[in-house]
């Protein structure tokens, strides 16, 4: 299994989502968590970069992971995101069909 050096974090009210990815940027797993499984998926992981978008959680969550000797990115979201629905999204936004 290939050692993960990346998780995105997508943080949420109630539901996040953690995507890992090895060195080379390949996606590992993903896996969807309830908000009080968070930092228990953290500690079985090595201390890895981690990207999340800065959302008002996102301080709290920064500061657990960093006790747990992982490293932030914060604002990082936008790679770990799913580029066929934010295309959606722009298309409705600007009226044109999502095909």
């Amino acid at each position: 299994m290939n050692k993960i050096t990346v998780i995105g974090l997508v943080l949420a009210k109630s539901v996040f989502h953690a995507v890992c990815c090895d060195q080379h940027g390949k996606q590992v797993s993903r896996n969807m968590l309830r908000r009080n499984q968070v930092l228990a998926f953290f500690v079985q992981k090595e201390p890895c970069l981690v990207g999340m978008e800065s959302w008002g959680s996102a301080h709290y969550w920064a500061r657990e992971l960093q006790k747990l000797g992982h490293h932030l990115q914060e604002g990082a979201g936008v790679p770990f995101s799913d580029p066929a629905r934010h295309s959606v999204s722009r298309r409705r936004l600007h009226g044109k069909p999502s095909h």
